[in-house]
């Protein structure tokens, strides 16, 4: 069964991540917000983070979705199965200035 390339809701987009993705990404792994996860990450390491999430699903048949909304992208949900045989569900906002 092929995966779903976006689901909608009244205010967001969730679609499977792009290279496009990357700089909106790489502000979030550089910034100050990813201090209690391991980071900040170089623009080096979110580039191999962006290229994972792109891939996941080609390795795996199912993975993460970019949020978007109104075209901007803000950060990520869904399922990361980093070993065959386990699934984690995984989510993080990129950039929470959307919301309020």
């Amino acid at each position: 069964m092929p995966v779903a390339r976006h689901r909608t809701t009244n205010c967001l987009v969730l679609r499977q991540p792009e290279a496009r993705d990357l700089l909106a990404y790489q502000a979030y792994c550089v910034g100050d917000r990813l201090q209690y996860l391991g980071g900040p990450y170089t623009q080096i390491q979110a580039f191999a983070k962006v290229a994972a999430m792109i891939g996941h699903c080609a390795l795996r048949g199912f993975g993460r979705y970019v949020i978007t909304r109104d075209g901007a992208p803000l950060g990520h949900v869904g399922p990361l199965g980093a070993a065959p045989g386990t699934t984690d569900m995984t989510w993080t906002l990129w950039d929470g200035s959307h919301f309020p």
